[in-house]
Order: structure tokens, then sequence, then C-alpha cells
């Protein structure tokens, strides 16, 4: 096990067909300057409306290739998003459900059975969450889907502090797959995005 002494994640973006999960590439993800605000909240006052709990997913119409965005952990702005305008735009994902609590790889010794450090079942330091795509049309008003030659080229992960209005929405984490992962939607197919942070101790 590498030690890492910060928080971490990575993403996975899928395939989905027939409810059958294909994983298509993983990705490592920027933590954003904004998250520090939502852990606060969250361990601080236990306040429930910074709970992460919406996905972007960032998308082009095109058939040609997309160039990725340069950024930051410090971009934490949502004038960006409200900013793509077609063929760019994003979708706003709720979370398939509340995120699991799992054992991350390496911290088996720490957590889980006989080992853990509380009789919680359900103890461990990575947080595991889980959206799919729907609809067919982004937050803008572009389309969305295959008919559209879309192309997903981007994902957040997202507090959704006033729910179904992205008004309140602070971004918590953030990535872009390369240039020659970037997936064109499929007729029949969802897409589905996992993403994993984990909280190792520290120093």
């Amino acid at each position: 096990m590498t030690e890492q002494l910060t928080p971490y994640g990575e993403y996975t973006l899928w395939e989905i067909k027939d409810d059958i999960w294909t994983p298509r590439v993983t990705k490592k993800n920027k933590l954003m300057v904004s998250w520090g605000h939502v852990a606060c909240r969250c361990l601080g006052f236990a306040d429930p409306a910074f709970r992460i709990s919406k996905m972007y997913v960032e998308y082009e119409n095109t058939a040609g290739a997309i160039s990725n965005p340069s950024f930051t952990k410090f971009d934490s702005a949502l004038s960006y998003y409200s900013g793509l305008s077609s063929p760019k735009d994003y979708l706003r994902l709720d979370l398939d459900g509340d995120p699991t609590i799992e054992v991350a790889s390496g911290y088996e010794t720490y957590f889980g059975g006989a080992n853990g450090y509380t009789d919680d079942p359900y103890d461990g330091n990575k947080l595991h969450f889980v959206a799919r795509t729907t609809g067919t049309t982004g937050v803008n008003g572009t389309a969305f889907g295959a008919a559209s030659d879309s192309k997903i080229y981007g994902v957040a992960l997202v507090a959704a502090t006033q729910g179904s209005s992205s008004y309140g929405d602070i971004l918590v984490s953030r990535g872009y797959i390369d240039e020659t992962d970037h997936f064109a939607v499929s007729s029949g197919v969802q897409v589905g995005v996992t993403w994993d942070i984990t909280f190792p101790p520290a120093d």
C-alpha cells in the first residue's frame, strides 16, 4: 500500500445494457477547494443539506474530437457549468440511493469484521457513490443521446444544498476523461458513474 495522507478518490464510467454494468474507464479525481466547506458542515454540524447527493456528467454533441478544459482544484465556480452552451451541456443526476461505506484497499487490517475499531457492521474508510444517466436534455437545454452524437468527457461530484435547484450546488470533486477515452453515447445504453472517496489517516 502506498500511503497517502489526504482524502483521495477515483471514478469509473460504465456502459449499462440490460442492467449489466461493463467498466469503460477509471480515472483519479481532483478534490476541489470547496469540498472543505462541505466536510466542515457535515462533520461539525451534521447538516444533511450538505450531503453529497448529485453528480454532473458533462458532454458535447459532436462526431469529432473534444478538447478537455483545463482546470485546477481552485476552479469551483458553478458559472463554468451554467456557461456551457450548445453543443456542450451537462446532466445533473440523482445518486442511486445513499452511498455505501467500504474498506479501501490496504486497510483491511483496521476495518471490517473482528479487526474493526467499532462494532458498527458498516465500518470502513471509503465512500462509494453511484449514479446513471437519465433524460434527453441537459440542464442548459442541449439535447443528450445517441441521436445527437453526445460524447461524455467530464464528471463532477456535488453537494446539492438547495435540493432540486442547482443554485446552491457545491463542487466536491471534478474530473475529465482522457481524450482517447471520451464516451460516445449508444442507443439503448445508459452510462453509469461510480465514485470512490477514501479517507486515510494523517500525521
